[in-house]
C-alpha cells in the first residue's frame, strides 16, 4: 500500500475514533439525568431497604441494633401472618392468570371481529383503570355493605334475601369479594392491550383460517395465541407483580381483614411498619417480596421463550 494512501486512511480511522468519542460523550450526557434519578429515587432507597433489613429499628429511634438475619428467619419461620399474607397474594395472582388474561382475550377477540360499538365497548371497559384505585375500593366496599350496599339489595329484590353475605365482614367471603373488584379494574386494561396485538396480525391469516374449515374458537386457539404470547407473557409478569401491589384497593376496602382473610404481603409490611414500628422487619418484608418477584419473573420469561418456534409453525 502507498505511504499517501495509509496516511489517508489512518487519518480517516482517527476521525471515526474522534466522532465516536464525541458521541459518547454525547450520550452520556443525555442519560446522566434520567440516570442520577434512577440511582437516587430507586437503586439507592432500594439498597437502604436491604441495609435496613439487618436491623432491628423502630422506624423513628436514631438506635438501631444490628441482628443479622434474625428478621429473615423470624419472617419464614416464626409469623404465621405472613404465611397467610404470602399465600393469599398467590391466589390473587394465579385467578389473575386464570380468569383475567382468558376473559380479557375473549372480549377483544369479540370486539376486533368488526362488532358495531366495539370502539365504544372497549372505552367503558378501560374506564376502571382511570378511577383512582382507592376510590374504587370505596365504591365497591359501599356496594357490598350487608345493610345498605346494591348488591344485597338487588338479591333481596330477586327474592334472594336468604343468600345475602356479609361479603367483606366475613372470612369465608372476603377474598372472593375483594377478587371480584380487582377483575372488574384490570380486565379492562387486558382487553385493550390484546386489541391493540389483534390488529396488528393481518386479517388474510385469519381469512385463511376461515377458508380451512375453522371455528373462531379453533382460530384463537391456533392462531391468535400462539401470535400473542409475548403479550401474553407480558400481562402475566403485569399479573404477577400486581398482585403483590394491590395494596390501595385492599386496604381501602377491608385493611387486610377479616382475620387476615384478606392480608397480603404488602398490607402486612405496611402495618409492620406503620402501626407496630417494626420498620426492619418491614424492610426485611420488602426485600422477600422483591426477590420473589424477581424469581418469578425470570422463571416465566424462560417458560414463555417458544414465540418464534410457534409463528413458524404457523406460517408453515
Amino acid at each position: 500500500m502507498p505511504a499517501s494512501e495509509a496516511r489517508v486512511e489512518k487519518a480517516h480511522d482517527e476521525k471515526a475514533r474522534k466522532e465516536k468519542a464525541r458521541d459518547n460523550r454525547i450520550a452520556f450526557l443525555l442519560l446522566s439525568p434520567a440516570a442520577v434519578i434512577f440511582i437516587v429515587f430507586f437503586v439507592y432507597p432500594n439498597l437502604e431497604v436491604l441495609y435496613l433489613s439487618f436491623f432491628n429499628w423502630a422506624g423513628i429511634s436514631p438506635q438501631k441494633a444490628f441482628i443479622g438475619l434474625q428478621n429473615y428467619q423470624k419472617l419464614f419461620t416464626q409469623d404465621p401472618v405472613f404465611a397467610r399474607a404470602l399465600l393469599n397474594t398467590f391466589i390473587v395472582a394465579a385467578q389473575s392468570i386464570v380468569v383475567q388474561i382468558p376473559v380479557a382475550l375473549a372480549l377483544a377477540v369479540a370486539l376486533n371481529r368488526r362488532l358495531r360499538g366495539g370502539n365504544f365497548f372497549a372505552t367503558v371497559f378501560f374506564l376502571p383503570m382511570v378511577i383512582s384505585l382507592v376510590a374504587v375500593g370505596m365504591i365497591w366496599a359501599w356496594m357490598y355493605d350487608p345493610g345498605i350496599g346494591t348488591i344485597n339489595l338487588f338479591l333481596r329484590r330477586i327474592g334472594l334475601s336468604s343468600l345475602e353475605p356479609a361479603w367483606l365482614g366475613d372470612p369465608s367471603t372476603a377474598l372472593l369479594a375483594v377478587l371480584i373488584t380487582i377483575n372488574w379494574v384490570y380486565i379492562g386494561l387486558y382487553v385493550v392491550v390484546f386489541l391493540s396485538g389483534l390488529k396488528s396480525i393481518p386479517r388474510s391469516v385469519f381469512d385463511s383460517a376461515k377458508v380451512d374449515g375453522l371455528s373462531e374458537l379453533w382460530a384463537t386457539i391456533k392462531i391468535t395465541v400462539p401470535l400473542l404470547k409475548e403479550i401474553i407473557a407480558v400481562l402475566v409478569i403485569m399479573s404477577i407483580s400486581g398482585s403483590f401491589k394491590s395494596f390501595d384497593l385492599i386496604w381501602s376496602m377491608t385493611g387486610g381483614g377479616p382475620v387476615n382473610a384478606t392480608e397480603i404481603a404488602t398490607t402486612h409490611l405496611y402495618k409492620m411498619a406503620f402501626r407496630y414500628m417494626q420498620s426492619g422487619y418491614a424492610s426485611a418484608i420488602g426485600v422477600s417480596i422483591f426477590l420473589i418477584c424477581l424469581v418469578i419473573t425470570v422463571v416465566q420469561l424462560r417458560l414463555m421463550r417458544v414465540r418464534p418456534a410457534a409463528e413458524e409453525e404457523i406460517q408453515s
